[in-house]
């Protein structure tokens, strides 16, 4: 934990915190690898980052959270990865990410909250990276829709993915 630089010192220098002397005679202090990190002086080694931490470079005395919509199980992990399509994590330093739930959807990696289904679209499924459009003869008014509704007698959907039936003219 301590170090010699020059010949003819008194007294050795203490490794500052990320940095580490393993062995008795050392001239230098050795930085902690990326994926490791030591918060206190005077280290002999250097620990890995707690699951949901990460540490990108050497030297570092202090791990860094993943940040949300990012997730590490790992041990000494030097990245953290995004969460996947249909998952989202809104907190830092997670170890994990969740599923939207169904009227929801993620249609990327790495996202901290989910977005809901627009009008004309739904789904059922938790963990979904698309909506699904409203079938023809069917509609949906709102927002973060798990199903859609049939058009009333008298009225029509000619298309898919509508949030609005249109009413039929006279005759």
């Amino acid at each position: 934990g301590e170090f010699a630089q020059t010949v003819g010192l008194s007294d050795c220098v203490q490794c500052a915190p990320g940095f580490f002397s393993a062995a008795d005679g050392d001239s230098v202090c050795t930085p902690c690898a990326i994926g490791d990190f030591e918060g206190s002086p005077a280290s002999t080694e250097c620990g890995g980052c707690l699951p949901g931490h990460f540490s990108p470079s050497e030297g570092l005395s202090v791990c860094v959270e993943c940040p949300a919509g990012f997730f590490t199980t790992a041990t000494g992990a030097s990245e953290c990865d995004p969460c996947a399509l249909g998952d989202f994590e809104g907190s830092s330093a997670s170890t994990e990410c969740g599923g939207c739930l169904p009227g929801h959807f993620s249609p990327s990696e790495g996202l901290s909250v989910c977005v809901e289904c627009t009008p004309g679209f739904f789904t059922t499924a938790t963990g979904a990276s698309e909506c699904d459009p409203c079938a023809a003869g069917d509609f949906e008014a709102g927002s973060a829709s798990t199903e859609c509704s049939q058009c009333l007698a008298g009225e029509f959907a000619q298309t898919v993915g509508l949030s609005d039936c249109v009413q039929c003219a006279p005759g």
